[in-house]
């Protein structure tokens, strides 16, 4: 088995490399030059640090999932673990069964058990929940005008909408400060984190609130100005590669 792994590393870089030749293939070099150097040298740049600092946030949900199990490791340890398999599991597909997989490889080595790596991987997608629906929330009562040009309900139901939305990550709270037995849900059972560690989920999972409802309303304004502009013009322009 360990004499496979070199193989198997190698057909998993083969693979990446056939599809994303058979994306780019259909645009020559050129095109797909002039299509990022019409993107200000700032905004690739800021994109980067992004990416970057979303990468950083979900790191965090491993390792805050490790204290929740009892099974706290080093902080790089979680990083390695999150990154490798959240990086994979979005460009593979699938991704709550790809890096769940990746995830049990890292933590199986560890010491963590099955039923510990389980709960570590439900947490998570917890934290998931709880940012999206803060987020979400948050960018319906604050950008209420734009939610309503965007889905075409009225305004009472889109705060109702987003009221909603932010009293998920309030209740789970509430339920993590005065619950301390487990929650049963017929034949599941979900032990309830403490208060710390509840507000650190909704925290790291809605870290990058201050940006989110602004950076929707620029996409929105940009696709009705110019719909088919610099990258996105190139993507869509059913132009072939010179002979």
């Amino acid at each position: 088995m360990r004499g496979s792994k070199p193989l198997i590393l190698a057909g998993v870089f083969a693979l990446a490399g056939f599809l994303l030749h058979r994306i780019l293939s259909r645009y020559s070099l050129n095109q797909l030059t002039a299509a990022v150097t019409t993107v200000p040298i700032w905004r690739l740049l800021s994109s980067g640090g992004f990416a970057a600092a979303s990468y950083f946030a979900l790191t965090r949900f491993d390792y805050l999932a490790l204290h929740y199990v009892d099974r706290p490791l080093p902080y790089f340890r979680a990083a390695l673990a999150s990154f490798t398999s959240l990086s994979l599991g979005h460009n593979i597909g699938s991704a709550a069964l790809s890096s769940g997989a990746i995830r049990y490889r890292f933590y199986a080595r560890w010491g963590l058990t099955r039923g510990q790596i389980a709960k570590l991987i439900v947490f998570c997608g917890v934290t998931v929940g709880l940012g999206l629906s803060t987020l979400g929330g948050a960018a319906l009562l604050i950008r209420s005008e734009l939610a309503q040009e965007i889905t075409g309900l009225a305004r009472p139901l889109v705060v109702g909408l987003g009221v909603g939305c932010l009293a998920i990550p309030f209740a789970y709270l509430a339920l993590a400060a005065v619950r301390r037995r487990p929650l049963v849900v017929h034949h599941w059972t979900l032990e309830i984190p403490s208060p710390s560690l509840a507000a650190g989920q909704v925290a790291v999972g809605a870290s990058i609130l201050p940006w989110w409802p602004r950076a929707c309303t620029k996409c929105w304004q940009r696709s009705r100005t110019s719909p088919t502009s610099g990258w996105r013009q190139s993507m869509l322009s059913p132009t072939r590669r010179p002979s």
